[in-house]
């Protein structure tokens, strides 16, 4: 049966209604992993220019273009959106310039959300956001497109992402 699906060939009336519903589910998840990407590629950028600069005060837009020119960077608070490679980066809420939060929307409407706490001085850990330890920290909210933004004042809280903060990757 898989094989007959695959190459487009309905045997039943129940398969051909699947149809739709995988095929939403499959660009969904195709939009989520695109999202996901960028924010990985921003990552990288963000790294490197730390690795240089060792402090995260220098992680915004202009700057951060000459590391990866492909993504269109905004600012903090920002609202990205789901076309364009966008992707929000804020070092916000941390005077120890030590945490970068990165930020993309998928077409889905699902918020991803990167966060890298590079040194332990870094303020993010003492504030309530639900991070506790340096490292990079993933999480998610879902049906966010109209709020998805690296917001100003450090990474969101962990009870305003979907399944709050992890340190596994997407």
């Amino acid at each position: 049966m898989a094989l007959l699906v695959l190459c487009g060939w309905w045997s039943t009336p129940a398969a051909a209604s699947l149809a739709p519903a995988l095929s939403a589910s499959s660009s969904a998840r195709s939009g989520n992993r695109v999202a996901q990407a960028d924010l990985e590629a921003a990552l990288i950028a963000a790294k490197e220019q730390y690795r240089q600069l060792h402090s995260f005060a220098q992680a915004g837009p202009p700057e951060l273009e000459q590391y990866d020119p492909r993504l269109t960077w905004l600012g903090p608070d920002a609202d990205a959106a789901p076309t364009g490679h966008q992707v929000g980066v804020s070092n916000g809420g941390d005077n120890a310039n030590q945490t970068v939060t990165l930020a993309a929307v998928s077409p889905a409407g699902t918020c991803w959300f990167l966060v890298d706490v590079a040194g332990s001085d870094s303020e993010t850990l003492s504030g309530n956001s639900g991070i506790r330890s340096a490292g990079v920290w993933y999480g998610h909210e879902n049906d966010a497109a109209s709020v998805c933004n690296a917001p100003d004042n450090g990474p969101p809280m962990a009870s305003f992402l979907s399944r709050g903060w992890s340190r596994r990757r997407f």
